[in-house]
């Protein structure tokens, strides 16, 4: 469980005010690879396909949500598979599609669709929970803590019945207890760009650090929104603008009945974000990748190309980066870890430290 901190009075609004940006892409991320390793497939203990870890520290361990085969692949800090949680089907234990686990008080949180399967952490099922009644899920990746709550991206409004616009009044981001996933606040509104844009999808992704901040940045736009969240009533607290050059931004409806070329035309012209994290050094860690036309026939993943924005919060230094792959976690130490080979029985992920040297 991370320690609470009596919270600075936070209002500031980092839009590229005490917030530089230096000029271009830079040819080396601020990263310093520390070591890599090769997760060691076998016969009877193997990955289909997974797009984010979850690093837990103490004790180390790599939980790897495995939307193909419906488990949890777990590792160790070499790469070696341990063991596999759950299995295929909707009993209890069972899963479809998993996609992120969070871990909180000795016990996995497993995001499965529109339900949540609840492990403790040597694998045993403990149960099943469902969102409260009238809050509907809208990203599988959004799933956060901060030691007493869980926090994801849910409004209570389905946009089947309400529309793609969003309204200025909509929260976005839900506090659960861990335990009875009893709703104990609902906050945050959607960026502008989604009340004037029709939008289908409206991914958001959080993370919180030591300080009681939460950031939380959307799948369409280059800002991130902070909340203070030590309070009973979490509060906006600022928002960090990134400028990153190779962030191509929407202008433009994406909604139902478009036809594929439409929405390949759309999809090859805009970035999408692809996680966010908050380190508690108060390192800010904003991801987008960039699909290339050619991914729509070969759908190899080298035809998308992955780019990251770096910032402290308080300090006046963005760095803007192409990265070697994919961001799957960054851990509580704040070290990073990306996905350097995407091939079957040959993963290679990269253990990287920031380094940024603040003007």
């Amino acid at each position: 469980m991370r320690t609470r901190f009596t919270p600075l009075l936070l209002v500031f609004i980092l839009s590229l005010v005490g917030c530089s940006e230096e000029a271009g892409l830079q040819e080396e991320p601020p990263l310093q690879l520390e070591r890599s390793f090769t997760l060691q497939e076998s016969d009877t203990l193997f990955i289909g396909d997974f797009r984010a870890i979850t690093v837990a520290t103490d004790p180390f361990r790599i939980y790897i949500p495995d939307h193909v085969t419906a488990g949890v692949i777990v590792a160790d800090s070499t790469g070696g598979l341990i063991k596999r949680i759950g299995s295929f089907g909707q009993g209890p234990g069972e899963m479809t599609q998993p996609m992120h686990v969070e871990v909180l008080n000795a016990r996995l949180y497993v995001v499965d669709l529109d339900r949540f399967s609840v492990f403790d952490t040597s694998g045993a099922f403990q149960r099943t929970r469902q969102l409260p009644e009238g809050l509907y899920l809208t990203a599988s990746l959004s799933l956060t803590n901060d030691g007493d709550f869980l926090y994801l991206g849910a409004t209570d409004v389905h946009r089947r019945t309400a529309g793609l616009l969003a309204s200025a009044t909509d929260p976005a981001i839900a506090r659960l207890d861990p335990d009875t996933f009893e709703l104990e606040a609902h906050f945050g509104n959607y960026p502008e760009f989604y009340q004037t844009y029709k939008q289908t999808i409206r991914w958001r992704y959080l993370s919180t650090n030591q300080d009681n901040l939460l950031a939380a940045g959307f799948s369409h736009v280059p800002e991130v929104s902070l909340y203070d969240i030590a309070g009973a009533e979490p509060r906006k607290a600022g928002e960090v603008a990134f400028r990153h050059p190779e962030f191509r931004q929407s202008e433009t409806d994406m909604g139902l009945g478009m036809t594929l070329a439409e929405m390949r035309d759309v999809w090859t012209s805009t970035s999408i974000v692809f996680g966010t994290w908050l380190t508690d050094e108060r390192t800010l860690i904003h991801q987008f990748r960039n699909q290339q036309e050619a991914y729509f026939e070969t759908r190899d993943p080298a035809d998308m190309i992955y780019y990251a924005s770096f910032a402290v919060i308080d300090g006046d230094t963005q760095r803007h980066v192409k990265l070697p792959g994919p961001i799957l976690d960054v851990d509580a130490d704040g070290r990073v870890y990306i996905l350097r080979s995407p091939e079957a029985d040959a993963r290679e992920i990269g253990v990287y430290r920031v380094q940024l040297t603040q003007r």
